[in-house]
């Protein structure tokens, strides 16, 4: 616990050097130790921790415009010392950590938590990073004590990722077949016959060209080891195939697509990740799961264990925003035990279906097109990573929607 507290901390305050200067406690005998002291709430408290008493009550109250989850909306100054009522810490940890799922047990078909049922949806920050503007309340109150914050780590990034889910369309006999029956017989031959890149769904090649345009972005791809359990695994594809082969060529920054199957079960990860690495000759430390499908704690230990350094799987299917309550990566913290680990999480603020569906967000293209907009820039006021997930085959002119005109403009509001 006390690592936890001290690592959720330094993240808010986001230079280290000033985290001892920060007390949580609620001892008065300990405050003269610290400039600031934040005071906790009975959220960690036995009988209260890992129970539905430990959720927080709506409406939340707010403290400088910030919700907070836990304590009271009061800073004081007492002497030299600022006191922080506002238990931001717990608040943190809530967010930071997911805590809320492991009481809420709602699911929809795929075991995923619903975005709509989380607590930022229903108290409406889910397009705000909370736990970001609580350091910004925390380096304010070290500054009342004449101690002036400086040289943050965290800079501005982008990040576009891509599932390869399904790679082609026409450079199979099934593909081929189903290519002539709907009429589109010459893009199937041309694509048959003219390799990979010839192929409508193959548009790996064209969103790289575009993001290339970007000097700061960094784009890599998530591919998928093939696994025959489970439906929503299908199609198949060979990682041996040209596909994947030029894959690994246009983004030698590539990562494991955990399948479904081992969304389900997590021994399964360290099997594919094995694959992939054989495959492609390069050690695999990234990744994320096939649907969003990830689910705590045991696919995370499974990720840690195996060797996993980075996920990039955290966001909500049905909307988009800051699922964690922030825009910068941050160590995994096991909700149940407290446990630090040494998986970093990354959060994954928009993904492409997210916002056309019409059982998500429904947007049309210039409502999609602004609330990106928005969340790229409070990603930028809080120098934050901007990422974002566009599937090939929505950018595709197979696919007659919007997303191939937003996938563009979205890379140009990035540069």
């Amino acid at each position: 616990m006390e690592k936890a507290i001290h690592y959720i901390i330094e993240f808010l305050i986001g230079a280290p050097e000033y985290a001892n200067m920060i007390g949580y406690t609620g001892d008065r005998s300990l405050w003269s130790k610290y400039k600031v002291v934040i005071v906790p709430s009975d959220f960690f408290n036995e009988g209260v921790f890992g129970t539905s008493n430990s959720m927080p009550k709506l409406p939340l109250q707010e403290i400088n415009g910030i919700p907070i989850l836990f304590g009271e909306p009061v800073i004081a100054k007492q002497n030299d010392i600022v006191i922080v009522k506002a238990d931001i810490i717990a608040s943190s940890f809530f967010l930071l950590t997911r805590y809320e799922e492991t009481i809420n047990k709602k699911r929809d078909i795929h075991g995923r938590f619903i975005g709509k049922d989380s607590l930022p949806y229903r108290a409406g920050f889910i397009d705000r990073c909370v736990v970001d503007e609580y350091g910004e309340l925390l380096r304010s109150c070290l500054n009342l004590t004449g101690v002036e914050v400086k040289n943050l780590d965290h800079k501005f990034s982008c990040v576009m990722t891509h599932d390869a889910d399904k790679i082609e369309q026409y450079q199979n006999l099934r593909g081929f077949v189903g290519g002539i029956v709907h009429n589109h017989f010459k893009d199937a031959f041309v694509s048959l016959f003219g390799g990979i890149e010839k192929d409508l769904l193959y548009t790996f090649p064209w969103m790289k060209s575009i993001e290339n345009e970007v000097p700061n972005l960094l784009s890599k791809v998530f591919i998928r080891v093939p696994n025959t359990t489970s439906i929503y695994d299908k199609p198949y594809y060979s990682l041996s195939s040209n596909g994947i082969k030029r894959l690994f060529e246009l983004y030698p920054n590539y990562g494991l697509h955990i399948s479904y199957e081992a969304g389900l079960n997590p021994e399964l990860i360290a099997g594919e990740k094995q694959k992939l690495e054989l495959a492609g000759a390069c050690k695999i430390t990234q990744c994320r799961n096939h649907y969003l499908t990830s689910r705590e704690p045991e696919d995370m230990m499974a990720l840690v264990d195996c060797g996993i350094t980075d996920d990039y799987t955290m966001g909500y299917a049905d909307v988009a925003g800051f699922r964690l309550g922030t825009c910068k990566p941050v160590k995994w913290i096991n909700p149940r035990t407290c446990f630090l680990t040494t998986l970093s999480l990354h959060s994954l603020v928009v993904m492409d279906c997210t916002l056309d569906r019409s059982e998500y967000m429904n947007f049309n293209y210039d409502d999609a097109y602004q609330y990106c907009l928005k969340l790229i820039n409070t990603v930028r006021r809080h120098n934050g990573e901007w990422v974002g997930l566009w599937h090939n085959s929505s950018v595709s002119v197979l696919s007659g929607g919007y997303q191939r005109e937003l996938f563009k403009n979205i890379i140009q509001s990035l540069a």
